[in-house]
């Protein structure tokens, strides 16, 4: 098939005459030795040299002698007269050859040696030296040049020659020069171009046509008419250029109707020549996208049932073009040549036999064309990240064209890729797809079903997959798997937020501004599209069982129940056992599967109030209660059968376990009773314990690419506080015996599983403490650290860990009573609130008076350690009235100005901050502490910012006595102001102002308020 393709010429192509040996030069004549040397000549028609040359012609002293040095000034100054006497001068054919030299030659314009640089200077190299403008110099010519050009041939113009000059003058025009003042000129006519002559007229339409101005041809060219009466094929052919360039430029359906005729009478001629056909077959697979479909249709049927070397010609043809396209950048005219060639693909097979060896050969030669775009439409392929409004981890929106597919590593000189929707809709029918070798059509399917799976067309990408999987079961399981994660991407409208991230078991949230992505953009899943998803899940499901696929991946049809799913929407068993069957026949790895999907969700989802509001359930923070205990209903449900089937299931006993803490954590938080919070709690760390023993116990019996550290990981999760990272709190320290019973049962695994478990479980320490929020970094590596002990792949957590407890050494957080502790009770004291660290710290961390910003009131504030913003005065202040409330009357709170500055401490090396001033009064008796208070610091490490919480010593006091000594006070400073004003009424006032550094103790303890004859009716405090 090769052969039959290698015989048609690629377009544009020129067949060179078979080139004869030279005579030696001994034996040459002088014409020879002079046409060798005019053969060899450089014009450089460079403005400079065409000037120089002008100016030469003044020196007759300095004139040249030589007949070739004085034909090549003579084409440098354009004296083209003298030129075509020259030419005509040569004998035999010598004057054609020099003259089609000099007209390839002319284009070109010589840009002589590099420069040299100077000494010192850089050397440029040469292609760079040629951009810029005189880069894209062209020959010091001018349009009618090339009429004078043309006047100047020594013989009959030929076709070479007209191509010749139509390159040239395409080479002007290209550069801005107008072709209309040369018009006029043709149409009076130059020797052999234009005038009223039709030959002549016919060589200039040619011209123009070479200089690709087809449009401006037309008007040289013959009546239509009469070129189809003398049968001028060449006339004809221009014809249907020109129509073909002037329907597309006006949009004209009739004129391309007409360029189509033109075209078909070229074809059908039997006295047209190949050379004649060729072109006008090409054309007319240009044309059939234009015209009406019926009509290239009809060709196609008629050329394929009648003329089968013609429809090999089709074939070939249209091959060339999708070839030619993989280098081109225009990819609307590279997809159009894909359709077309399906199009002509399909007509084909619909007439001709396509059992015939030859035409498979073709079809498979056909095929790899579109493989080609195909394969770099999927390689390049970028996908979409999701739908609706998007948000950063700081949730701030983030607005694009969801339908783009960036790639940010895209080279500007790379050619684009088709977009893969449309690849796939121009790939090879399942009637084309059957005539191929099986190795290319079972390679095309997989390649088809993979373009649509990116295109997100589930329906097309199935039928694909049913085809392939009678004999390639194991690509069309990896395909089914990758369509069940498409298929709960589009059925769910409702996208996560990309400010989710995934740890190792469920969403982690990096950002503290959006707790656990309760952001979900998009529109609502309502319960009849989740019914609809169900009933169709369960379809594909039996469709996909029927083809005899290797086993599913479990991931991936748990992923696709959950996405058929509304966020808010609890899972309910019918549902399960719509999709899954009955419960006592389902897969128990699809059983585990779901009870911690379940689980995530229930921890996560289906118990947050904005995600309700959000899909506009309409629910009550009661009825959101009673859905949650109703879904750990079901999923505890679930295990428990699960668990009768197989209670050695080490991971439905994980799934159980996790399960009973988040409902014991879900619970405790609605203040249910705390035996029943402790019960429960305890119950599920017997569970930790069991499912670890159950995993060593199995272990043997698990491929090593299949064992997992998960069981351990989530013991320690739960053991801060939460089942999953994700939704972990800063409320609950760690229980130390926990650590070690983890830490235990790692050790105890049989053999080398121990180190493999243990240096996972070590190695994902460093790689969470990435997708952790601050704040809980610290708890979790600390935690995490003392479960892997020494092992080296701790090293990145330990020195994390290291570097936390280095910095809290350097800094305290100070809560200290200003004077005596025996405060007595409904007697103000206060306290400072300072820190104190070591100067290097405050150096290096920019100084702890930015804590005193009032950060969330500053629209310009920056936080230079990242994340979201942060304000100490909001947060402390909360934190005082929610701790000390119930205890104390919070008199006030008063801040220092943010400018303060540190001062030492009487600690060598050490510097205090002050922060802040409590006004307090014990309410009762009954006190006697000031509970611990905690302030966080915000710092950097290598993987990103983390805050470290600070914690103040509780601090004794004693409230028994009802009255206490005066509060410290130094420089106390009254000033009294009296008020006479009403003294004839009686009545006179005392102004009063204390000041002093301080607690200024009650008025009666420094200043007399009885005076003899004088009565005080009233004393007002202004409430200080």
């Amino acid at each position: 098939m090769l052969a039959l393709f290698a015989s048609l010429p690629a377009p544009g192509s020129a067949q060179e005459p078979p080139r004869v040996p030279s005579p030696p030069a001994e034996s040459r004549s002088p014409e020879e030795r002079q046409l060798q040397e005019l053969l060899r000549l450089k014009f450089n028609r460079t403005a400079p040299v065409v000037l120089d040359g002008l100016a030469g012609r003044f020196d007759r002293a300095g004139a040249a002698a030589n007949p070739v040095e004085k034909f090549r000034q003579r084409v440098i100054v354009g004296d083209w007269a003298e030129v075509g006497n020259f030419l005509r001068s040569l004998p035999r054919d010598h004057g054609k050859q020099v003259y089609r030299y000099l007209l390839r030659e002319l284009p070109t314009v010589s840009r002589g040696a590099p420069e040299v640089p100077a000494p010192g200077q850089p050397v440029i190299p040469q292609q760079l030296q040629q951009q810029g403008p005189a880069g894209a110099a062209t020959p010091a010519l001018v349009p009618l040049d090339v009429l004078a050009l043309a006047e100047a041939a020594p013989h009959g113009l030929e076709d070479e020659d007209v191509r010749l000059l139509g390159q040239l003058l395409a080479r002007l025009l290209s550069r801005g020069d107008a072709l209309e003042p040369m018009l006029p000129k043709l149409e009076r006519g130059v020797r052999q171009l234009g005038g009223a002559e039709p030959a002549a007229r016919l060589r200039a339409a040619e011209l123009l046509a070479a200089a690709n101005r087809i449009i401006d041809a037309g008007r040289f060219l013959p009546p239509l008419e009469s070129a189809r009466g003398k049968q001028d094929w060449a006339a004809l052919d221009l014809h249907a250029r020109h129509l073909l360039a002037l329907g597309k430029r006006d949009r004209d359906a009739n004129v391309l109707a007409q360029a189509w005729d033109v075209n078909q009478l070229i074809l059908a001629s039997t006295s047209a020549a190949v050379a004649d056909r060729e072109p006008a077959l090409r054309r007319a697979l240009e044309l059939m996208p234009l015209v009406a479909r019926n009509a290239g249709a009809a060709w196609l049927r008629r050329s394929f049932k009648d003329a089968p070397s013609q429809g090999l010609a089709i074939l070939s043809a249209v091959s060339q073009m999708v070839q030619r396209g993989l280098t081109e950048r225009a990819v609307d005219s590279r997809q159009k040549n894909l359709e077309l060639q399906k199009q002509v693909v399909e007509t084909f097979l619909d007439v001709a036999d396509a059992a015939q060896p030859h035409w498979q050969s073709a079809l498979n030669l056909l095929a790899q064309g579109w493989w080609q775009e195909a394969a770099y439409a999927r390689q390049m392929f970028q996908p979409r990240r999701s739908f609706g409004p998007q948000f950063d981890p700081y949730g701030n929106p983030i607005y694009y064209d969801p339908r783009q597919q960036p790639n940010v590593n895209l080279n500007p000189n790379q050619i684009p890729a088709l977009p893969v929707e449309q690849a796939a809709a121009s790939a090879p029918g399942d009637g084309w797809l059957q005539r191929l070798d099986e190795s290319l059509r079972l390679a095309l399917r997989a390649l088809i079903a993979d373009l649509w799976l990116k295109a997100e067309q589930t329906d097309k990408a199935l039928a694909q997959i049913e085809a392939l999987a009678a004999r390639q079961p194991r690509p069309a399981a990896e395909a089914a798997n990758e369509l069940l994660r498409v298929w709960a991407r589009t059925r769910n409208p409702v996208q996560q937020p990309t400010s989710m991230r995934y740890g190792p078991y469920g969403p982690v949230y990096y950002s503290p501004g959006s707790p656990y992505g309760t952001r979900p953009p998009g529109v609502s899943l309502t319960r009849a599209m989740q019914a609809r998803n169900i009933r169709e899940l369960s379809s594909l499901l039996r469709r996909l069982e029927s083809l005899g696929l290797p086993a599913l991946e479990d991931e991936a049809v748990v992923g696709a129940f959950s996405g058929a799913h509304s966020p808010a929407e609890v899972f309910r068993a019918e549902d399960i056992e719509t999709v899954f069957g009955p419960l006592e026949r389902m897969k128990l790895e699809i059983v585990a599967g779901l009870a911690q999907a379940m689980r995530e969700r229930l921890a996560a989802q289906w118990r947050q109030p904005r995600v309700q509001q959000q899909v506009k359930t309409q629910r009550t923070d009661k009825q959101i209660d009673d859905e949650v205990l109703r879904g750990y209903g079901v999923v505890l449900r679930l295990i428990e059968r699960g668990l009768k089937r197989a209670p050695e299931n080490w991971q439905l006993n994980l799934a159980r376990s996790a399960a009973y803490f988040d409902l014991a954590e879900f619970q405790y938080g609605k203040r249910v009773d705390l035996a029943i919070y402790v019960e429960k709690r305890e119950e599920a760390f017997k569970g930790f314990e069991r499912a670890a023993r159950l995993y060593a116990a199995a272990l043997p019996r698990i491929e090593e690419k299949d064992q997992t550290p998960k069981v351990y990981q989530q013991w320690l999760n739960a053991n801060l506080g939460a089942s999953d990272l994700a939704y972990v709190t800063r409320q609950q320290e760690p229980e130390t015996n926990q650590l070690a019973r983890i830490r235990a049962a790692i050790l105890a695994l049989p053999g080398a599983a121990a180190e493999r478990h243990m240096a996972a479980f070590a190695k994902s320490l460093g790689q969470n403490a990435g997708t952790l929020r601050p704040e809980l970094k610290a708890r979790y590596l600390r935690a995490g650290v003392r479960v892997a002990g020494d092992h080296p792949d701790a090293e990145d957590a330990r020195k994390l860990a290291t570097y936390y407890d280095d910095l809290l050494r350097e800094i305290e957080f100070v809560a200290r009573v200003d004077g005596d502790t025996i405060v007595g009770h409904g007697r103000p004291f206060g306290v400072f609130v300072a820190l104190r660290h070591t100067a290097e710290v405050e150096r290096e961390a920019g100084g702890f008076a930015r804590y005193l910003r009032s950060q969330k009131n500053s629209p310009y504030y920056f936080n230079p350690y990242g994340g979201q913003q942060r304000s100490f005065i909001e947060e402390f202040d909360h934190q005082v009235r929610e701790k000390l409330a119930d205890r104390f009357e919070i008199k006030s709170i008063t801040f220092l100005d943010e400018k303060v500055q540190s001062r030492g401490c009487g600690r060598p090396g050490w510097r205090e901050t002050p922060l802040a001033y409590l006004l307090l009064a014990a309410k009762d008796g009954s006190v006697d502490q000031i509970p611990a208070l905690y302030m966080d610091l915000d710092f950097v490490d290598s993987r990103g910012p983390v805050v470290l919480p600070v914690e103040s010593q509780i601090t004794l006091i004693d409230a028994r006595p009802e009255r206490v000594a005066p509060r410290p006070v130094a420089g106390l400073e009254v000033t009294q102001i009296l008020d006479d004003r009403e003294i004839a009424a009686g009545r006179i006032t005392l102004e009063v102002k204390a000041t002093g550094r301080g607690l200024v103790p009650d008025l009666s303890t420094f200043l007399r308020t009885g005076f003899d004859g004088l009565r005080a009716e009233e004393i007002k405090d202004q409430g200080l």
